[in-house]
């Protein structure tokens, strides 16, 4: 089977969402760390959920493709590189040695 642009770009897009799981749920779970009873028991749960829902998601959008899985990788690294930009302190925040 040939993989059309639109399975592509589908592929993509459920990159994309899987980014903002994976990197929504990591912000989530850091903004709520401190406040939790067992902060390493929540911080597994937390990476083991994420990354059961992420692979998932990524055999079922590559199916037997790697073509498809590349697009939902590249959807994925871009929500990366645009979350680290957005909410990354600036560099005067940061204290010199």
């Amino acid at each position: 089977m040939e993989i059309s642009i639109f399975h592509l770009i589908l592929a993509f897009t459920g990159g994309l969402g899987l980014g903002f799981w994976f990197f929504g749920g990591l912000l989530w779970t850091v903004r709520r760390v401190s406040r939790i009873r067992h902060p390493v028991l929540f911080l597994f749960l937390s990476f083991a959920i994420r990354m059961c829902v992420l692979l998932v998601g990524a055999i079922w959008l590559a199916g037997r493709h790697w073509q498809l899985l590349l697009a939902a990788l590249l959807g994925f690294v871009m929500v990366r590189l645009v979350m680290l930009h957005v909410w990354s302190c600036p560099k005067s925040d940061i204290p010199s040695e």
